[in-house]
């Protein structure tokens, strides 16, 4: 095999290096094409920037668009949604948002045996050491 052509990729088929030599000129050729480009500086534009500040307000500013408060708070997390990768999260963290929005929080304790039993043992300690 042809040392040039080894030295830009392993050619497979044909063995014999004609064919080979030639598919490696023409790779050089392009990736010297390719070089010889002028470079264009790297130029970033951001969209916007989103924020959600709780207790249902936001900030956002995306296309020189200012909004704050419910709104901007809504847009965040429409935006939010959008970028979830599978139809199903979609779904469940839309669902577990409406019983968010829709409920008030469940502030319930849940009482174990052993809850119990160690709120007595703390209790019996303070009523000793009196």
């Amino acid at each position: 095999m042809d040392s040039k052509c080894e030295q830009w990729q392993r050619c497979i088929r044909p063995p014999h290096s004609t064919p080979c030599a030639k598919r490696c000129v023409a790779r050089k050729t392009s990736l010297l094409r390719y070089a010889a480009q002028r470079e264009q500086p790297f130029r970033f534009r951001t969209v916007g920037q989103l924020a959600t500040i709780g207790h249902r307000a936001g900030v956002a500013d995306i296309f020189g668009l200012r909004l704050s408060g419910f709104p901007a708070w809504c847009l965040w997390r429409t935006i939010y949604l959008a970028k979830l990768p599978t139809f199903e999260k979609k779904l469940r963290v839309a669902l577990r948002w409406t019983m968010d929005f829709v409920f008030p929080k469940d502030l319930t304790q849940h009482v174990t045996l052993h809850g119990i039993d160690r709120v007595s043992r703390y209790w019996r300690m303070s009523v000793n050491t009196r």
